[in-house]
This record gives structure tokens, sequence and C-alpha cells, in this order.
């Protein structure tokens, strides 16, 4: 319906990593299914403002239990990736904060299959990696 109704045949909606069966069904469907992995650097003034604005934390919370919290946070995010990367999807690809402009175009480019050019203008935006 929504292709229909937009007149187009691409659609593109941004997921949870950790709700991987709804990726493993996109993945399974009969139409092809790209996935972009944007991976971004999440410092620790980030996360725990974002544990504190879902309710996972306190502003009173002791600093030894948020440095403990925090690591455990990071392992979550990364076994996350680690189980998108288990299931070894056929159209896969990254763009990461810490890559060229370069290599993030290329990969935006084919996964979007737009011209370098217009890749490059996208990367490039300051709040790409942003919240």
């Amino acid at each position: 319906m929504l292709y229909e109704y937009y007149e187009t045949e691409k659609l593109a909606i941004c997921l949870d990593p950790s709700n991987i069966d709804l990726i493993r069904d996109l993945a399974s469907d009969r139409n092809t299914t790209r996935f972009l992995e944007i991976n971004c650097e999440f410092d620790d003034e980030y996360i725990s403002g974002q544990a504190r604005r879902i309710g996972l934390i306190s502003d009173q919370i002791a600093v030894e239990t948020l440095v403990k919290l925090l690591i455990s946070i990071r392992n979550d995010l990364k076994k996350e990736i680690d189980s998108i990367g288990d299931l070894k999807l056929e159209f896969t690809y990254k763009i990461d904060e810490k890559e060229t402009v370069r290599k993030n175009a290329d990969e935006l480019s084919r996964f979007a299959d737009i011209a370098m050019e217009e890749a490059i203008d996208i990367v490039t935006v300051d709040w790409i990696y942003s919240d």
C-alpha cells in the first residue's frame, strides 16, 4: 500500500537493531531488501543521557554503578550488531563515522543506487551521525 500511495518502488525505514526478528522477516521477503548499517560513536555522556531519558538510571546514580552500566550497555549494542552480522544478509552495506568520506559515499551509492556525487553530499552532512 505504501508503494502505491507514494508511487514508488523504493521504501527506506529505520529499524532498531535489537529487533532481529523483524530484520530476519524483511530479509526473507520476496522483494529485494537492502540493509544499511550506520556505525556511530557514542560517548559515555550520550549513552547515560539516553539511559536517563528512558528511565534506566536516575540523576542520583553512583559513579561506580554508572560505569558498570555503561559497560553493559556497550556490550548489548555490540551483541545487537554482531547478531545482525550473523544473519549474513545478502545486501548489506555499512557507513561508519570513522571511515573516509569516499568509502562511506561508495557504500551509500551502492546501497541507495544513487550517483557518487549525491552520496558524497549525504555523507558529509553535519548531522548524519547525530541522534
